[in-house]
């Protein structure tokens, strides 16, 4: 293999590689988005980091299998199927970067609809009183916060800048969205949980 063809192999990872970020990116972003929205919160008021989306897109991969059969396929026919298809000739050059675009486009819709179950199904168990993994606040102190006032309800998320706060729902009402609060990080001067 010569320094040419290693430069266009390397070049195609980076690519492949690129490309398959992107489509765990997307459908971290899909499935955060969904997750939050069973909340009734829109996640780009929550202030979250890119590697947390890209953490739930790499979740959602192992819980969606139509998901991971996705990005198998769209492994192989970049890094096997289209040059393959390529060099033997039976289809020009157009018509192998239209089957990949295809593929990608078809990757796309696949990551987005997985990225919703995945989410709502998150959502649900997470709201959910008996399903529920997230803390359980014991006790909130702070300024203009009622004492005992968010005892037994659940932590959604605990950032520098706010905590979020929801009551879970009982299995009954799981499609009911709960209530949830937002408090100001700087509000709150203790705050207790337990698993």
């Amino acid at each position: 293999m010569g320094k040419e063809d290693r430069g266009n192999v390397a070049a195609a990872l980076k690519e492949q590689i690129a490309l398959l970020s992107l489509l765990v990116l997307f459908a971290g972003f899909v499935s955060t988005d969904t997750y939050y929205a069973g909340f009734g919160l829109r996640y780009q008021t929550l202030d979250l980091p890119v590697d947390h989306l890209m953490y739930r897109g790499v979740t959602a991969l192992f819980h969606s299998g139509l998901l991971s059969a996705t990005y198998v396929l769209v492994v192989a026919w970049l890094a096997a199927g289209a040059p393959l298809l390529a060099e033997r000739g039976r289809f020009s050059e157009i018509n192998v970067r239209a089957i990949s675009y295809a593929i990608v486009a078809l990757s796309v819709a696949v990551a987005y609809e997985a990225g919703v179950v995945e989410g709502r199904k998150a959502a649900v168990q997470d709201r959910t009183d008996t399903t529920s993994q997230l803390p359980i606040v014991q006790s909130l102190q702070g300024s203009g916060i009622a004492s005992g006032g968010y005892e037994g309800w659940r932590v959604l998320i605990a950032s520098k800048d706010q905590i979020v706060l929801f009551q879970a729902v009982s299995l009954a009402s799981q499609t009911q969205i709960p209530f949830t609060h937002l408090i100001p990080a700087d509000k709150v001067h203790e705050l207790v949980i337990r698993r």
